[in-house]
């Protein structure tokens, strides 16, 4: 499952949302406010994807989580990340910013860059046979930076995943953190403004089965 979620509301208890399987022909998707908010969903199958997948529940002075997994081949694997927390507190929103990553083939390592709000964490590992998964930890305390991949990719077949987390900032423009696929080599991370330091655990899946187009659109005010 990937969703994305919008609202006129700034409360990340409304704006924040984790989301699982209820059977095979429903999803569900859980805040903490219940508030008004638009959730966008996809859900991809395929036979040659396996996905696990679990919840946490966490304290206000948690900021890591390891859990274990059955094995998976790493090279064809990656991680979602999703979050729910339970603050109406625009300027806690940050604390909901948290990054997955493998420590190794039986378990992940989950981490948030600030405390002192209580939630739950989503995550799903994601095996795909016939992908050529390359992955990393990105961190700068600037506004831009980029990661090197290890071997060139097809940039048609190829797409970007990434969890990310802030150490310090409370406002969009210091922990909205973008990032895309700058060339066959090179990935890019951005934000508006810096403060603190912006840590991204990234994934690019390459499979010659797909095709990917992208593109960026830029918004004014008033829109």
């Amino acid at each position: 499952i990937l969703h994305t979620s919008r609202g006129t509301t700034s409360a990340a208890s409304s704006l924040q949302f984790t989301s699982d399987f209820v059977n095979s022909t429903m999803i569900r998707f859980d805040n903490y406010a219940g508030g008004a908010a638009t959730v966008e969903w996809e859900v991809i199958t395929g036979p040659n994807l396996t996905i696990q997948r679990g919840e946490q529940a966490y304290g206000t002075a948690i900021g890591g989580i390891n859990v274990s997994i059955n094995q998976v081949s790493l090279p064809n694997s990656f991680i979602i990340i999703t979050n729910r927390l339970n603050t109406a507190a625009g300027a806690s929103y940050v604390q909901g910013h948290w990054t997955g990553r493998f420590i190794n083939n039986t378990s992940i390592e989950l981490l948030r860059g600030q405390t002192g709000t209580a939630g739950n964490v989503s995550w799903q590992v994601v095996q795909w046979i016939g992908a050529n998964v390359q992955n990393g930890s990105f961190s700068s305390a600037g506004t831009t930076g980029n990661d090197n991949l290890s071997s060139q990719i097809n940039m048609s077949n190829s797409f970007l995943i990434f969890s990310r987390r802030i150490t310090t900032g409370t406002t969009l423009a210091q922990t909205n953190i973008g990032g895309f696929i700058y060339n066959s080599t090179i990935i890019s991370f951005y934000r508006q403004t810096a403060s603190g330091t912006m840590f991204a655990d990234w994934f690019v899946i390459e499979n010659p089965v797909i095709r990917v187009k992208r593109g960026s659109f830029s918004v004014s005010s008033s829109n």
